[in-house]
């Protein structure tokens, strides 16, 4: 209603601040069919100079497009936000853009694209020395290698993620690591440390709140579990995953866990 206000006022700046400002409210409690409009009346009203602002509105546009499962919608989203990170030579915002990328060409089984969309995102992030960028950036490239079926490659990018993560306070990434790392040991048949690492990371998502990451691990868990015929536990993990995707509007997440749910349903 603000923004309204301020649009029908002709002050186009402040109406848009406050339709992100609304988007980001509705973004916070999992509301993501609501947000989406909000954010592109924003962008709609920024003005080509603002290019933060700009930056910003694309991605969390995109990220809520992801959730929403509007794959293409998503990429448009992120590679506009790739082009205005790169003229900006904002080389982080770049290096995240990319991220969005590499996820939604993964979703797409474009694989091989992917997997050049994270090494884009590791370039920039190199450029910019940060050290946590660099993590998640390698984290992009390792889901990518798991695609190809090349596990000890994971586990050579693990190495270099975790001597990253050493100069870098940044839990999130590194429990992002905890999972990828538990994929990698599951493809290797090492069924101990995949659960183990799996679990590790479930516990730090359910510990700082993070919804949707506790969604995907869950599904991870369920997956590996079916893999290996404990469909019981298979179940316990999905129903629960299941659950959450519904609570927080992630499409995207449930297709995944629907699909395994019929795996141990059978």
């Amino acid at each position: 209603l603000i923004g309204e206000h301020f649009e029908r006022g002709g002050q186009r700046d402040e109406a848009a601040r406050w339709y992100v400002r609304a988007g980001q409210h509705a973004r916070e409690t999992y509301a993501v069919e609501t947000a989406i409009p909000h954010y592109q009346t924003a962008l709609g009203l920024l003005p080509a100079t603002a290019t933060a602002e700009l930056i910003a509105c694309h991605e969390g546009l995109g990220e809520l497009q992801l959730a929403a499962a509007r794959m293409g919608e998503a990429e448009a989203s992120y590679l506009r936000m790739a082009e205005l990170a790169e003229a900006a030579d904002d080389l982080l915002a770049a290096a995240r853009a990319w991220h969005g990328i590499a996820y939604v060409q993964d979703n797409n089984l474009n694989y091989h694209g992917s997997r050049e969309s994270a090494l884009r995102a590791v370039a920039f992030a190199e450029r910019a020395d940060r050290p946590g960028a660099l993590a998640l950036s390698l984290w992009h490239l390792a889901r990518a290698e798991v695609r190809h079926d090349n596990p000890q490659a994971v586990l050579e990018l693990g190495q270099r993620a975790l001597e990253a993560l050493a100069r870098a306070d940044d839990r999130t990434t590194a429990a992002r690591w905890s999972g990828m790392l538990g994929i990698a040991y599951d493809l290797l048949g090492d069924v101990r440390r995949a659960v183990a690492f799996q679990q590790e990371a479930l516990a730090h998502y359910r510990a700082v709140g993070n919804r949707s990451e506790t969604a995907t691990q869950l599904n991870n868990l369920g997956y590996t579990c079916n893999f290996h015929g404990d469909f019981a536990s298979a179940l316990g993990y999905l129903e629960e995953a299941r659950a959450e995707c519904q609570a927080i509007g992630s499409r995207m997440v449930e297709i995944f866990v629907l699909s395994n749910l019929g795996i141990a349903l059978n």
